[in-house]
């Protein structure tokens, strides 16, 4: 009788847990050049995820881009994108985290030309300076995603780290995102 009883109430924490929205961009683990589509009935609208994990000197950060929209297909592209940072499992212990992430692209023949993301911040709670934060989040609009995925190369400089290249996968990986979210390029 006990065991039927625990079975049950196990049963329900499970239901009530299925029930509750998760933030795929903070709890999953992702590969590099992952897409992920997720559709929530509840909320009637679809996140699309792209992961890139660049191999940098100084750390393997993870660059999460989730777009949102109504339904099951997007319209038109949504006005601006999620963006999360983190610095992942392999990091220098001497680099100085900052709340910062730019995009550096190289569209021949003009000059590489940055993209900055603007301010970032910690997922929860404030920021306290000189406090060590490996994961950050901000906004980046479609306007500039599209700024990106159009360039020949692309670089990143994550939370403070020194500028790592996107490979080819990963620029695909951004591209093939784009074209899922409609936007134009």
């Amino acid at each position: 009788m006990r065991l039927a009883g625990a079975f049950a109430c196990a049963l329900l924490i499970v239901r009530g847990a299925a029930a509750v929205p998760q933030d795929a961009g903070l709890l999953a683990t992702w590969r590099d050049a992952e897409i992920r589509t997720s559709y929530s009935p509840d909320t009637a609208t679809t996140d699309v995820f792209v992961a890139l994990v660049p191999s940098c000197a100084q750390a393997s950060p993870t660059l999460v881009l989730r777009a949102t929209f109504r339904g099951r297909q997007p319209e038109s592209p949504p006005a601006d994108l999620e963006l999360r940072a983190a610095f992942g499992m392999r990091s220098d212990p001497h680099v100085v985290h900052a709340p910062s992430l730019a995009f550096i692209v190289q569209t021949p023949p003009g000059a590489p030309a940055t993209i900055d993301v603007g301010a970032l911040r910690p997922p929860l709670g404030p920021w306290a300076p000189g406090e060590a934060v490996d994961v950050m989040v901000g906004r980046l609009s479609t306007h500039r995603l599209a700024e990106v995925v159009v360039a020949k190369t692309v670089s990143v400089r994550v939370l403070g780290l020194n500028a790592c290249a996107l490979t080819d996968a990963e620029l695909g990986a951004l591209r093939q995102f784009a074209d899922q979210i409609h936007l134009r390029r």
